[in-house]
């Protein structure tokens, strides 16, 4: 036996235009792929650096978004000694080196107990002690705030008006600056001029087997030029 069915159209006349009238396809169509990134922007992030786990020491472990570092828990994580890789400090390098522009990033501490951020030379050494001749980085150790700077023979204090949750890192390259900042409260911590002639990357240290070190995303922001 059949049954007789009825067919309902879900298609609707957009913004109540009637039969016969004209969709105002300059509204709906023009700019179509300026107007869809636009709504893109308050979902797409963007991360200033990723890690390069082929620099990472055999302790640390990277996720797979490349953008946190924390020390490992599993005893199978044995990684190759490839010769960029560091194997005596427990650091991490990103992944792009930068020889020109300015570039900034901020690294999420939180709760972490010993941590380093800041950038080193290219030609820097990974194995072994004597790799900080190479480092520009703020460090916190044993509940104080530290400068490491190439040339000097040991770290300074770096006084420091609270807690640090976040530090980021501002690279101006041509003009010879690298400078660190909270984010969270606006306060400068320290600027540090120098003439810059190698490549310098992103520098990471993490002693903490508890807290890890995040990579914090930005949001992309598209402007429209004349």
């Amino acid at each position: 036996m059949q049954y007789p069915y009825r067919v309902q159209s879900l298609w609707q006349h957009p913004e109540g235009i009637g039969p016969g009238e004209l969709v105002n396809l300059a509204k709906h169509l023009g700019n179509l792929t300026f107007r869809i990134w636009e709504k893109m922007q308050d979902m797409v992030l963007y991360t200033p650096v990723i890690l390069d786990p082929n620099t990472a020491d055999a302790r640390l472990h990277i996720t797979a978004d490349l953008t946190s570092v924390k020390i490992s828990t599993d005893a199978d994580h044995q990684p190759p000694d490839n010769p960029e890789r560091y194997d005596t400090f427990a650091c991490v390098l990103g992944s792009r080196g930068f020889a020109s522009g300015t570039h900034s990033w901020t690294v999420e501490v939180d709760a972490n107990t010993s941590w380093e951020v800041g950038v080193s030379s290219g030609s820097g050494r990974r194995k072994g002690g004597a790799i900080w001749p190479g480092v520009w980085s703020v460090e916190f150790w044993d509940e104080e705030y530290y400068v490491r700077l190439p040339g000097q023979q040991e770290k300074t204090l770096l006084r420091v008006a609270g807690k640090l949750r976040r530090v980021r890192v501002r690279l101006d390259w041509d003009g010879g600056e690298l400078s660190f900042s909270d984010p969270v409260s606006g306060a400068h911590l320290l600027t540090v001029t120098h003439t810059f002639t190698e490549t310098l990357y992103p520098f990471f240290y993490n002693g903490c087997d508890t807290y890890p070190l995040n990579v914090l995303p930005v949001r992309l922001r598209l402007v429209a030029e004349d």
